[in-house]
Order: C-alpha cells, then structure tokens, then sequence
C-alpha cells in the first residue's frame, strides 16, 4: 500500500523553477492579467527585498540569502495562482508545444482525453484498384 501523499509530492528542480519564472514573466506581461496582481505581487517581492526587516538577516551567511530566494518563489507561485487559470493554461501550453517543459508533456499527454479525430495519425500503406 502506498500513501497517496507522497506520490502526489511535488519536486522543485532547477527546470521547474526556471519554467515557473517564464510563466510569471509571460503573466506579467499580459494585459488580461489584473493590474493589482500584475504590479501588486511583484511590488510586495521588491519591499521585501529592499526592506531591513527579514525573516533570516542578510548578514548569516548563505541563510539569510536563501530567505530571499523562497519569499521570491512563494510570491511567484502566488502571482500564478492568482492569474486567471484559462490563461495561465495558454502559457503552459505554449511553453509545452515550444518544447519548454518536456516533463510537463509527458504528464499533459497521460492526464489528457483523447485527442480529436483531427489530430490523429494513422500510418497505412494502400493500393489503388482501378
């Protein structure tokens, strides 16, 4: 018997973070995104940044930057969250069909219906008969 919890566990690699950065990047950039999400989160990150007062001071060293850095990523997370969810799917799509995100389509592919019929390839071989 497995436990549910630690199959559904997410993993951070270096590439899901990079990908996630893109697509708050694409989401920031996009006018359909809420102005008060667009310019809010990010501005939260930089006071946090900019600010004195922090969860681990800058001056322990490595800690007091790795701080920084997990504000950044839950602020990013936040940010897409946030989003509207038909058009964070659009991003991931176009990061997907970009080939940005090869983890992301294996995943797309196995959790997805069945294509349309348009989209299907069937490979034959025929003959004419006249």
């Amino acid at each position: 018997m497995t436990n549910n919890a630690t199959d559904k566990k997410k993993s951070f690699s270096f590439k899901e973070i990079v990908n996630q950065g893109k697509l708050a990047w694409n989401l920031f950039r996009d006018p359909n995104v809420s102005p008060l999400v667009r310019f809010g989160i990010p501005l939260i990150g930089l006071v946090y940044i900019i600010s004195p007062i922090d969860i681990i001071p800058d001056v322990v060293p490595v800690l007091g930057q790795m701080d920084d850095v997990a504000v950044l990523m839950l602020l990013t997370q936040l940010f897409i969250s946030l989003a509207p969810d038909n058009i964070v799917a659009m991003y991931r799509q176009a990061a997907q069909v970009a080939g940005f995100n090869p983890d992301a389509n294996a995943a797309a592919d196995a959790a997805s219906p069945a294509s349309p019929a348009g989209d299907d390839v069937i490979d034959t071989e025929y003959q004419v008969v006249s």
